[in-house]
């Protein structure tokens, strides 16, 4: 089951309403755009769009704005008030969205926990979920629009049976250099440790790679090699993948200077193919299914043939 299958219609509307709030008042992404589809007059399309930034000010914004007995906290015109709170302004930008990373713990917190209680999940589990959360805007943002977080919290919580006292456990935010989060820099991490991963990079066989099959083979090597490096050395979780991210950057400078021809068959755009031949495939829908066969199998192939490289590698390299 999805997890949107538990959602109950209010809060299918709020989610639609914190997208529409963060397309127009979102600061932009600067990470990478994403590739969404849409009909055009030949077919299905598919292009490169930049992306808007849900925060948990938006979710709360539109939680607030829901029907409900929260709706009720809210003094003075309630969209008005609370977007002039939060310091909202509506501005042209992208039309793509992506998610914060406390405004998905808000999310994922709040669909465990209406599941624990066997609840279908709606804007009062958020709305107690973002207090407990306490992010500094949402705080902010509540205190400029009058509203008392103990207030909004025990409402929330009596609107779904709960007594003030409930507790909502908040998801753990992934690991430093995972999901978006930055790693740890350099200085703060064990030199001795960067020490043995700089030593293992001077051996690197970078005179093999001739082919883009032996690109990704020899990375996905050092991924398991560096593993089992780093766990030799006692690292919690955001010192281990904080280093799996500075190496593998730093073993793909190498690659790159090394190999410059395949870094250049890499750097090309495969989205662009892809979506061209997905748009092909849309205009001869009879050859579809047998195009998209033929694919498969070479991208499994091809996946196999990385695979017996990075265990000759694995086998070839030495360990420390």
């Amino acid at each position: 089951m999805g997890p949107w299958e538990n959602w109950s219609e209010r809060t299918t509307e709020v989610h639609h309403r914190a997208v529409v709030l963060a397309r127009r008042t979102g600061s932009e992404d600067p990470s990478p755009s994403m590739t969404v589809g849409h009909l055009g007059p030949d077919g299905e399309v598919w292009e490169e769009v930049d992306c808007r930034i849900i925060t948990p000010v938006h979710l709360l914004i539109a939680a607030l704005e829901a029907p409900g007995p929260a709706a009720e906290l809210v003094a003075g015109p309630a969209p008005q008030s609370l977007h002039q709170a939060a310091g909202l302004v509506e501005s042209p930008g992208p039309s793509g969205v992506s998610a914060d990373l406390h405004q998905a713990q808000a999310w994922s917190s709040a669909q465990r926990w209406a599941l624990d209680l066997g609840h279908r999940l709606e804007p009062e589990h958020l709305l107690a979920v973002l207090v407990n959360q306490a992010h500094p805007q949402v705080l902010g943002t509540l205190a400029a629009a009058g509203i008392n977080p103990g207030e909004l919290k025990r409402v929330g919580l009596g609107a779904v049976g709960l007594s003030p006292s409930a507790v909502c456990a908040l998801q753990p935010l992934p690991p430093a250099g995972v999901g978006g989060v930055p790693p740890l820099p350099l200085e703060e991490l064990p030199s001795e440790v960067w020490s043995d991963l700089t030593r293992r990079q001077r051996r690197l066989p970078l005179h093999r790679i001739k082919r883009r099959a032996q690109w990704y083979a020899l990375l996905a090597s050092e991924h398991v090699a560096t593993g089992t490096i780093l766990d030799s050395h006692g690292l919690n979780e955001d010192q281990r993948q904080s280093f799996l991210v500075h190496h593998r950057s730093a073993v793909e400078v190498l690659l790159a200077e090394a190999a410059p021809t395949v870094h250049a068959q890499i750097l090309d755009d495969p989205g662009r193919r892809v979506r061209r031949r997905h748009h092909r495939h849309t205009r001869y829908r009879r050859l579809s299914g047998v195009l998209a066969l033929l694919e498969g199998w070479r991208t499994s192939f091809g996946n196999r043939r990385s695979n017996l490289l990075r265990r000759w590698y694995t086998f070839t390299m030495p360990r420390r």
